[in-house]
């Protein structure tokens, strides 16, 4: 659905590459299938779905810091992820574990020891579980079986996005980047977006809310008809901005 020049526009928030070694620290069977680094002046949450990401503080309007990711690859079934610490001092953990019944979205806390800011570097180890019980089930891409195949497989999310809305928001989704339309009040802020490639001919996408005290959802599906472009409106019916967290996934 979406083409080069879109992916690249989106590289900072949607990063996909292939698997790296383990490492030596972690179980030989567990997979790295995050890593992150950035500074942390308070505490923030890092929703990770497939291979996109978003930060967002924790009781606060205001941005919270991006960071950088090297690797965002979490598998589209059941696991439990672990977490290192590379660098930073604080709480580190995860507070949600990808599962069917959240989308496969994993979430991770960060709070710096006594607000303090710090530099972080986490990496998140991820292991599926299969009838209860932990198992290496993540298949490694082949010559039969390359990385896109794959991804297809296991990773629906087309779009994780974050942002302050005030009053209605539609937002825009075309094969050449995303834009906004402001129906009614300012224009959006402390936005974040992870964008990926559309799966297949004839899919469907539907919206599941993360956040937010309004309603998301999509005013118009994909199709080779609009030239591939998607709307989502964001209503949010309280004076002043809310803060909405929503992801769009394949069906």
């Amino acid at each position: 659905m979406y083409g080069k020049g879109s992916r690249e526009r989106f590289s900072s928030l949607a990063v996909a590459v292939a698997l790296v070694v383990t490492a030596a620290t972690a179980n030989a069977q567990d997979r790295r299938v995050f890593d992150w680094s950035g500074q942390v002046d308070s505490n923030i949450e890092i929703r990770v779905s497939g291979n996109a990401y978003v930060t967002t503080r924790i009781s606060s309007k205001t941005p919270a810091p991006r960071g950088s990711a090297s690797l965002v690859n979490v598998p589209r079934s059941d696991g439990e992820l672990t977490l290192r610490t590379i660098e930073g001092h604080g709480d580190v953990e995860v507070i949600q574990q990808p599962q069917s019944e959240n989308e496969y979205t994993a979430v991770i806390q960060i709070r710096p020891t006594d607000g303090t800011p710090a530099e972080f570097h986490i990496a998140a180890y991820w292991q599926g579980v299969a009838a209860g019980e932990l198992a290496a089930t993540y298949e490694e891409p082949t010559p039969s079986r390359p990385v896109v195949e794959r991804e297809r497989v296991i990773d629906r999310t087309a779009l994780i996005w974050s942002g302050d809305v005030d009053s209605e928001l539609e937002i825009i989704i075309r094969p050449g980047g995303i834009s906004y339309n402001i129906i009614r009040g300012q224009a959006p802020r402390a936005v974040q977006s992870g964008l990926r490639e559309g799966p297949w001919p004839a899919a469907q996408l539907f919206v599941n809310q993360i956040q937010g005290r309004g309603e998301s959802s999509i005013v118009e599906q994909p199709s080779a008809a609009n030239g591939y472009t998607a709307r989502f409106r964001v209503r949010d019916p309280q004076p002043g901005f809310g803060h909405y967290v929503f992801m769009a996934i394949w069906q």
